[in-house]
């Protein structure tokens, strides 16, 4: 005899040493054509969530998935500003060559877009720090909150925008 495990109809199961599934399974069993589902017998089962294409986006939703996105983004641009210390840390020659990569034209969209995420990102932060408090969770508070997160992202960013292109050291 073989020390595979065999199922009720006495045939050997070669795969994991696992039981085949019983009658009663959620599963199909895929050795009884009748109870794999079927469109045409009309008992193909529904999806349990609609595809996301089909969802109108919520302020929400966006508001939650460009939390990440920022975070993750900023992420990227720690090792920028790791170099940016490092300059400051080994001298004056190398701060300068620093600042000199830091004033290329190219590069300034680069900033501008890190200090949008970091903005949005610090001013949401806030507003979830207050939801953890219990401040601020009807739903008009919610929407509300969020669109004053937008707002004051866009005012300070531009702020700190026009003062990055100026030059002006903050």
């Amino acid at each position: 005899m073989s020390d595979l495990p065999s199922d009720s109809r006495g045939s050997v199961s070669a795969d994991s040493g696992m039981p085949p599934l019983s009658q009663g399974s959620a599963c199909a069993d895929s050795s009884h054509p009748e109870s794999i589902p079927s469109p045409s017998r009309g008992s193909f089962p529904r999806p349990l969530s609609p595809h996301l294409h089909i969802y109108r986006p919520e302020l929400t939703s966006v508001l939650s998935i460009m939390h990440r996105l920022t975070g993750a983004a900023l992420c990227l641009a720690l090792p920028l500003w790791a170099a940016f210390l490092w300059s400051l840390s080994t001298g004056y020659s190398n701060f300068e060559c620093m600042t000199h990569f830091c004033s290329a034209l190219w590069v300034q969209p680069l900033f501008l877009c890190v200090i949008l995420g970091y903005v949005y990102h610090a001013l949401n932060g806030v507003r979830h720090l207050m939801w953890d408090r219990g401040c601020g969770l009807e739903l008009k508070q919610v929407y509300t909150s969020g669109w004053i997160v937008l707002g004051l992202t866009m005012c300070l960013t531009a702020i700190l925008g026009v003062l990055l292109l100026k030059g002006a050291s903050i």
